[in-house]
């Protein structure tokens, strides 16, 4: 599904308004794959992350449903500025402007939000690591 203007009210309380003031950087099926990309990048830390199918994508950016480790859910929008929590429920925007932080990556929003996903981060890291020490020993 995909939103049908440049300018999308995602507050339900209309006090805030996200708008591609900026030429487009990408069209809404770019922002899909750009999505998957971050799916794939940190699917193993949380336990849910998807293109919101509600929601959908536009050429500002595109939804996402997460799930969180701990079992917290969110509702992440990924544009050119980054990523933001638009809610805590799955496929909605709700939440106040005055709270909204934005995030470069998901590991850094998945680090402010779970600490779960530190701990698996670090778990893999360690993993990966002494596979390489081991293969240097051989």
């Amino acid at each position: 599904m995909h939103l049908r203007s440049h300018t999308e009210l995602w507050h339900s309380n209309n006090s805030c308004v996200m708008s591609c003031e900026m030429e487009a950087v990408l069209d809404a099926d770019q922002w899909v794959k750009e999505a998957e990309d971050h799916i794939h990048d940190v699917q193993q830390h949380v336990k849910k992350l998807e293109v919101s199918k509600k929601l959908g994508s536009s050429n500002c950016g595109v939804y996402l449903n997460m799930e969180t480790l701990e079992g917290t859910l969110f509702c992440i929008f990924l544009s050119a500025s980054g990523l933001q929590v638009v809610s805590t429920s799955l496929d909605e925007r709700n939440l106040q402007c005055e709270n909204d932080e934005t995030f470069e990556t998901f590991h850094a929003l998945l680090d402010k939000l779970s600490p779960q996903y530190t701990k698996s981060f670090a778990a893999e890291l360690q993993r990966k690591l002494m596979g390489l020490m081991d293969a240097e020993n051989q």
